[in-house]
């Protein structure tokens, strides 16, 4: 039974820090996109419609992740 709750509590802390971390890339567009355009020279519409694309990326391929994922389990999705 203490195996069983040391590798859950295991996994909950690794789900909890890989949701901090792809939270906080995605979060931090907004923080660094004004030193982002004074050190590269480009301007602040290019680099939001850039960041605008890469949200709507990550948006639109986490179907694909999740079925791919589920496809290793052999339980696809399709």
């Amino acid at each position: 039974m203490e195996k069983a709750k040391g590798t859950t509590t295991l996994l909950v802390a690794a789900a909890c820090l890989l949701y901090a971390l792809s939270g906080g890339i995605r979060a931090i567009y907004g923080i660094i996109i004004g030193p982002l355009t004074q050190w590269t020279g480009i301007d602040y519409a290019s680099a939001s419609f850039a960041f605008g694309v890469a949200q709507l990326f990550y948006g639109l391929t986490q179907p694909v992740w999740g079925c791919s994922c589920s496809c290793c389990r052999r339980r696809c999705c399709f």
